[in-house]
């Protein structure tokens, strides 16, 4: 027998296999000759703590209700923003002035809402007898701009020379635009008399 190792034939069934495992050899490990190698996963950063969430605010004061129906209806209709409940209650206070003065005097410097002092406030300055002059410079003290603005606009009315060096000090410097627009008013109305 005669061997041709330079003939196809021969190397053939040799190389066959060879060429078949190099080129199964990347899929077998898992690998590609030609593919970079990948980069390593990076692992993402820990998120950051979460917060804890804010104390829960402090319950709001009770909200101060009158025994009598109709001051208790004016004192909805003002935290409703209802506007017809508010006039039919000033209305009834007008025509009553002797009975609900003094409790409207009281929830214009003791009720704790702001918006209900000052209404109560402006409806005591509608009165044909409102209270004194010296009631209305009480409340020009108040925290709230709007009880500060009703009792302007009432010694607008029946403001004396007595009241002008409160009222010229809130126009030259209270910290609400309103307060001072409506002392400077109030000045000159007073004065003008």
């Amino acid at each position: 027998m005669k061997f041709n190792c330079g003939s196809k034939s021969f190397w053939l069934p040799i190389l066959l296999p060879i060429v078949a495992i190099l080129i199964a050899m990347p899929f077998l490990t898992g690998r590609s000759t030609n593919a970079p190698e990948p980069e390593p996963v990076k692992k993402a950063p820990a998120p950051a703590p979460i917060p804890p969430p804010p104390p829960p605010a402090p319950p709001a004061p009770p909200a101060s209700r009158s025994s009598d129906p109709v001051l208790r209806q004016w004192q909805d209709a003002i935290r409703t923003r209802n506007a017809g409940g508010v006039l039919n209650a000033q209305t009834l206070f007008l025509s009553r002035e002797g009975e609900y003065r003094e409790p409207l005097r009281t929830m214009a410097a003791e009720d704790s809402e702001p918006r209900i002092r000052a209404f109560s406030v402006a409806v005591l300055g509608r009165m044909k007898s409102p209270p004194p002059e010296s009631f209305f410079l009480q409340r020009l003290d108040d925290a709230s701009e709007y009880p500060r603005t009703s009792s302007l606009q009432a010694l607008e009315k029946i403001g004396t020379a007595a009241c002008l060096a409160k009222v010229d000090g809130l126009a030259a410097s209270d910290p609400a635009p309103a307060v001072r627009a409506a002392a400077a008013q109030t000045a000159k109305a007073v004065r003008s008399r």
